[in-house]
């Protein structure tokens, strides 16, 4: 509160140790707030925001699985490429299946469905 004295027709204003106080609490509350506000615009939208985060770990979870899947399909192909070298059955197999080759004196047939 202030006291107000009048001395001569001049009104005076007297500020008392509690209006200080008063102001300067109000100004670090309001400095507090405009921080807070802030560091909350940095976490939600900011530069390495949560928002940021929750993609890039959907991001990770889409590489890991296509990782897996890359994985398994060289684990398939390693085992073929085991299997060609181990003999001469997979290689002759191989050779009917996808290139169509026959023996010398064998014949063959394609049925049509």
């Amino acid at each position: 509160m202030s006291i107000t004295k009048t001395t001569l027709g001049i009104q005076l204003i007297l500020i008392t140790p509690t209006i200080v106080t008063d102001l300067l609490m109000r100004s670090i509350i309001v400095f507090l707030l405009l921080a807070l506000l802030g560091l909350q615009y940095k976490l939600w939208l900011g530069d390495g925001s949560v928002l940021q985060w929750l993609h890039l770990e959907n991001k990770l979870a889409a590489e890991e699985q296509e990782n897996k899947n890359l994985a398994a399909r060289n684990r398939a192909v390693e085992s073929d490429v085991l299997e060609l070298k181990s003999g001469e059955q997979a290689l002759e197999e191989q050779a009917r299946y996808e290139l169509g080759m026959v023996k010398d004196g064998e014949v063959y047939y394609q049925c049509a469905e």
